[in-house]
This record gives C-alpha cells, structure tokens and sequence, in this order.
C-alpha cells in the first residue's frame, strides 16, 4: 500500500488536494478532523484533557474557548496537552492505515497540516531544518542536468516552504505567551508579515 503525504500551511489547496483524491476513491485521513473528533462528545481527549485543565469540559466535550483561555494563563500547558493528544491522534492514524490495508486499499493520503512536524520536533528544529533545505535546493537547480535532480530540488524548496509556514508563527506565540503575553500577537503576526513580504520583494 502506497502511503502519500498531503501537507502545506493555511489556504494551500489541501482540503482541495485531498477531496480530488476522495472523488478519486482514495481514502484519505486528516490529522485537523483526528483532533476534533478527540476533542469532540465521547472522544478519546476529554477526559484526560478536562481533568488537566478544570473548566474545559462542555456538553459536546472540550471547550476550545476555554482551553485557549487556560492555555494563554500557563505558558507550560501547551506542551501538556500536546503530550496527551499527539498519541491520540497517532492511534488514529494507525487505526486508519490498518482499516485501509485491510480493505485492500491501493493508495491512502495522509492530510497533514505543516505545522505538526514543528509541534513533534519542536519550533526551532523544524525551522532550522527547513531553512537548510531551501539553499541546498536553489543550489541544485543551479547545476541540475535532468529531470530526477530538478524533480529533487523542489521537493526540497516545498519542504522548506512547509517546514517554515507555520512554524514561524508558533515560534512567535510560544515566545511571547513565555515573556510578556499573547495580547499583541496579532499585531506583532503582522508586522513579522509585512517585513517578510518586503524582503522577498527585495
């Protein structure tokens, strides 16, 4: 069974991406659906999840509203919750592959938002590594003689492209629910933004 990887940041085309592959037969997993059925009535995270944060619990399982309240109050509880539902999500995603495999599938997609590798590996790896990835490409593409080696090094600039989209931004809110609070992110997101845009125009 062929397993393909689906991943980008926010307004990519995976949801597009991978409803093509739907109406092709394919079956495909999404990690963002994995966690709200986690999170959602009888799902596997709210017991463990409510009993780390009280208040989180509502009548249809976790408040997210709330989670994200507790979350901007205790700059260590991110990394908590995300001990308790990446397994989770991951018993999902096994239990998938193996329903696939079993009913023959040929071909299954995993849809994977960008920033997962980041919240696994942590902000700082994933960026380091997804910086490193795009001058080895651009260098390829310098001395590439065919297909196989231009087909490589794109490969390479759209994971470096994936591996920075996202992870940058979480890098930011991490830092600043640890230091000052996360009350002027969205103005501190946008000028990040802006300066970002600048340098590629440059």
């Amino acid at each position: 069974m062929i397993v393909l990887g689906l991943t980008g940041s926010i307004a990519m085309g995976k949801s597009t991406t991978a409803a093509m592959f739907r109406v092709a037969g394919v079956p495909v997993w999404d990690a963002d659906a994995a966690v709200h059925r986690a999170y959602g009535y009888g799902g596997a995270a709210v017991e463990p999840v409510g009993a780390l944060v009280p208040g989180s619990r509502g009548p249809s399982g976790i408040d997210r509203e709330a989670l994200r309240r507790a979350i901007a109050e205790d700059a260590g509880l991110l990394t908590r919750i995300e001990q308790i539902v990446h397994p989770i999500v991951g018993a999902d995603r096994k239990g998938f592959l193996e329903e696939a495999q079993a009913g023959g599938a040929a071909v299954v997609v995993l849809e994977v938002p960008s920033g997962y590798l980041s919240d696994r590996r942590g902000r700082r790896v994933t960026l380091l590594a997804a910086g490193g990835c795009a001058p080895v490409a651009m260098a390829g593409f310098i001395f590439a003689d065919g297909f196989v080696m231009l087909a490589s090094c794109q490969v390479l600039l759209a994971a470096s492209v994936a591996g920075q989209s996202g992870s940058d931004s979480a890098l930011l809110y991490d830092s600043m629910l640890a230091t000052d609070g996360t009350d002027h992110y969205a103005g501190a997101e946008a000028r990040a933004r802006t300066w970002s845009m600048v340098a590629l125009g440059l």
